[in-house]
């Protein structure tokens, strides 16, 4: 007999149903993805036999929480075309652009990061801008 169901729902930014088709095994649903992922996750926990209260365990709890620190910051960034793009993203788009990246490659970049990019034709101007340019 299985174990009961829960449901739950919850927001995620856009270009996450494509990320996770992307590590998804061949007719895997998006459901069972995820949960691959989380066991998967659990098992790094499990590899490291770190217990709470432990250095290890305190090192890795700290740092999920400045990671979600860092996430909760970027999410209305994330959710808004009107915010702008988080900092690294930007330094990250201009390193490509001084690279000499095609732009279509900065905006694939981008939306691997953000979920989100500037459309081809204002993207010559947000690097303007993200440049102190413009």
């Amino acid at each position: 007999m299985s174990e009961p169901a829960e449901q739950l729902a919850f927001r995620v930014p856009a270009g996450t149903r494509e990320r996770i088709r992307t590590v998804a095994r061949e007719g895997e649903s998006m459901t069972a993805t995820v949960l691959r992922g989380l066991a998967a996750l659990e098992g790094q926990s499990a590899a490291h036999d770190a217990e709470p209260g432990q250095p290890l365990a305190d090192e890795r709890l700290a740092d999920l929480e400045r990671r979600v620190s860092l996430l909760e910051g970027q999410a209305p960034a994330m959710e808004s075309e009107g915010q702008d793009y988080p900092p690294l993203a930007r330094d990250m788009a201009l390193g490509m652009r001084a690279r000499g990246c095609p732009p279509a490659e900065i905006r694939a970049a981008l939306v691997k990061v953000c979920g989100k990019s500037p459309s081809a034709a204002h993207l010559a101007r947000a690097l303007r801008r993200w440049a102190g340019q413009d």
